[in-house]
């Protein structure tokens, strides 16, 4: 996908099952630093196609979401999804978090933001019980961790239209407070400091451990010294193991079964050339659900390793089989061994948390498996499945084993799927999809074979590919195996890899078809998939794309039914087309409450935008729009290809408030306070130095100016020394339209001392 060049991009991924079409959508969220912006893309169509969604956001550093499971980005229970993005323009100060509600995916909303520092990074964990004493939420609290360049910053975000500041942490020797991560139990924070290193204020690489056990006053409790003075920069913790991107050596594995004193368990070194400086391995997620683990070096690319830290005379804990079967009804006993050792009394937590099922499928439940020393025997967690009146397809929920302790580690398989099915359904298989569309450049096909109906039983099926227009060995190659099989409970999807054959003749669009056949264990459901290879240098229009180029780039992707509410300056309109010749050209159209026609040739990447109506954007209403591509410049020729699309655009008018909801000085509410008020006085005892000066806006999206004889800010609330005598406080309240502006004073007198 185009986007802003820059070295400094993050990705994180959300996904949730659509009920109303069986199938799950997975949205992905990039930052991209230097002059870009937050970005939505949709990856439902994986691994055929990524699908822009729309571009918001002005550039930031870091990227961050909340309230899923780090395995497969899916909303925890009782959680509400969030992206926090990090190192960007704010409202109130430059850098400061902003937390945007996903209950649209593709349409983020602002949802919460800070008001405190430059936040460079974040993550998130949910506390419970005494340690979410002090949280708005009842024994629940959402904690975001926010690395504020000097502080770690607790905040409560489990309302987060009323974010509240828990904690702000430093530490000796703070350099540049860049990342970190929590244990599964939600008790320590894993620190990264990425320049104590470089600027020398440590002999040894330093990583440090908090204990967070009061969210209001985290203690250091715990150190990490390295061999030498290589930097670390990010980390991740599955299980009783600190995964450590570390620069120039690489990935290290700390143990923090005992947080308070982790040890290095393993090392895998990317970049063997150097290990100090900034050069080397960069990102590292340890949360698939296979145990391997992912490695990103800004060099030498991207490392799959398979982790053999996990090893302990203690016994290794993990799941019998990776999945599980049952129908409504049913009681699904999940076996959980311990394996490689059995020295001392061990324990792991489990969860079970929902996927496509929802919570009215099954009973969640979460607890302790124990095994006393000696003890090698199995565990089982039962999992009640509840039997309804609706007619369901086959649906999926997970189990996780966490925290192992005693010595334990986690084993391979430490997430579980159950699958659910309706009581008396025959076992069936297959396609997903009745067609896939590919361009020969993709070089493969791969096809999802999914099995339905009760899971409980072993099923295998064949396939075998046909010819149509396409040639066996010209066009595509068979593939090595023709057979899928499922064990009983296993009804996780497969899938059949089909490779293309790339080559330099241009051809026309061209056929073959996957037929699955001698089902064993079951019926066929869609046994016939036909692939369409797109013709060769074949000019196509394949989406249309509100553009803004005054910047370069996409604002919004235009499918059907689109509402777009907030335009750019200049309204401009584009063709994405693939494959486009030098002379092609193309045609948009657009009619509704204001119509235009431009015609456009091809540029060399392909993509072309016309300009519709210049600086005077366009009115709300419904439109429609229409790219016609033509063999020929000045839309002459053949027609080759194209696309149509309805949408509406529908943008809010700017609210012009510019006054304050409230105001206090110290806590205490001002006398007499009215929004049309603007100038008050205070008087404080000698005594007290400083004044906490706090304002809200009366609507949402007005801003800030809070100035004194020190300076100003953009923070709702803000610390004012008091001198003996008169001090002025002025607040600017700038409206939505960001041209009204009203002006309040506060003159606090802090009395003459005796």
């Amino acid at each position: 996908m185009p986007g802003h060049g820059s070295i400094w991009r993050d990705i994180k991924v959300q996904q949730r099952y659509d009920a109303g079409t069986h199938r799950w959508r997975t949205h992905a969220y990039v930052t991209v630093d230097a002059g870009g912006r937050l970005s939505v893309l949709d990856l439902s169509e994986l691994p055929h196609r990524v699908r822009f969604a729309r571009r918001m956001e002005a550039s930031a550093h870091n990227v961050f979401v909340s309230g899923v499971d780090f395995a497969f980005g899916a909303p925890l229970p009782g959680g509400s999804p969030l992206v926090h993005v990090l190192g960007g323009p704010g409202r109130f100060r430059y850098g400061a978090f902003r937390s945007f509600d996903l209950a649209i995916p593709s349409r983020p909303k602002l949802a919460a933001e800070s008001w405190s520092g430059y936040s460079h990074d974040a993550v998130s964990f949910r506390a419970r019980g005494p340690q979410a004493a002090g949280c708005a939420g009842r024994g629940v609290c959402d904690v975001l961790v926010d690395f504020n360049e000097d502080t770690f910053d607790l905040w409560d975000l489990t309302n987060p239209g009323d974010p509240a500041m828990l904690s702000s942490t430093t530490y000796p020797s703070a350099a540049y407070t860049h990342s970190g991560w929590v244990t599964e139990d939600g008790r320590y924070l894993v620190l990264h400091d990425e320049f104590d290193e470089l600027e020398r204020l440590v002999a040894k690489t330093r990583v440090l451990v908090f204990d967070l056990a009061d969210l209001g006053n985290p203690i250091h409790v715990g150190t990490w010294h390295g061999p030498d003075l290589a930097t670390e920069h990010n980390g991740a913790v599955r299980g009783n193991r600190h995964y450590l991107s570390h620069y120039g050596r690489g990935l290290v594995v700390l143990d923090v079964t005992d947080p308070t004193d982790p040890a290095e368990v393993g090392h895998f070194d990317t970049a063997p050339a150097e290990n100090l400086g900034l050069g080397g391995a960069w990102g590292v997620y340890p949360f698939l659900p296979s145990g391997n683990v992912l490695i990103s070096d800004q060099s030498a690319g991207l490392f799959v390793l398979r982790d053999r830290t996990r090893r302990s005379d203690h016994g290794r804990l993990g799941f019998a089989a990776p999945a599980y079967g049952g129908e409504e009804g049913d009681e699904v006993r999940v076996t959980v061994r311990r394996t490689g050792g059995s020295e001392g009394h061990v324990a792991v937590d489990f969860t079970v948390v929902p996927a496509s099922a929802d919570p009215t499928d099954f009973v969640m439940s979460r607890g302790t498996l124990e095994w006393a020393a000696g003890d090698d025997g199995e565990r089982h967690i039962p999992v009640a499945l509840i039997a309804d009146a609706s007619t369901e397809p086959l649906e999926r929920l997970h189990v996780w084993l966490t925290s192992p302790r005693g010595g334990a580690v986690l084993g391979t398989a430490n997430i579980a799927s159950i699958f659910v099915s309706d009581p008396g359904e025959q076992p069936t298989v297959g396609f997903l999809d009745t067609r896939i569309a590919v361009a020969e450049s993709a070089g493969r096909v791969v096809a999802t074979v999914q099995r339905l109906g009760d899971p409980t039983w072993a099923l295998s099926v064949r396939y075998a590919v046909h010819a149509l227009t396409a040639e066996r060995g010209g066009d595509y190659l068979e593939p090595a195996s023709r057979r899928l099989s499922w064990r009983p409970g296993d009804a996780r999807p497969q899938t059949v890899v089909i490779p293309l054959v790339v080559d330099d003749v241009d051809e026309f669009a061209e056929q073959f078809e996957v037929h699955l056949v001698s089902p064993a264990g079951g019926v066929l459901g869609t046994d016939r998939l036909v692939v369409d290879i797109g013709a060769d240098a074949q000019p196509t229009v394949e989406e249309l794309m509100l553009f803004d180029p005054d910047f370069g780039w996409d604002v919004a992707r235009l499918a059907r039914e689109t509402v777009i509410e907030e335009l750019p300056e200049r309204v401009n309109f584009r063709a994405v087309v693939r494959d486009a010749a030098p002379r092609t050209s193309v045609r948009l159209t657009l009619t509704g409450p204001v119509s235009a026609t431009r015609v456009a040739p091809a540029r060399t990447s392909g993509l072309l935008f016309a300009d519709a109506v210049g600086r005077d954007g366009l009115p709300n209403g419904d439109y429609r729009l229409l790219a016609a591509a033509y063999a020929l410049p000045a839309a002459r020729g053949e027609l080759v290809s194209a696309l149509a699309t309805s949408f509406r655009i529908a943008v809010p008018a700017l609210s012009v408030d510019a006054g304050l909801a409230a105001l206090a000085v110290g806590g205490a509410t001002l006398d007499g306070f009215a929004p049309d008020r603007l100038v008050y006085r205070v008087d404080v005892p000698h005594g007290v130095a400083s004044a906490d000066v706090m304002a809200t806006p009366t609507h949402a999206r007005a801003s800030l100016v809070v100035a004194d004889a020190t300076g100003t800010s953009t923070s709702p609330q803000r610390r004012v020394p008091l001198e003996p005598g008169d001090n002025r406080v002025s607040i600017a309240v700038t409206a939505e339209d960001r041209v009204t502006t009203r002006v309040y004073t506060v003159t606090v007198n802090r009395a003459q001392s005796h």
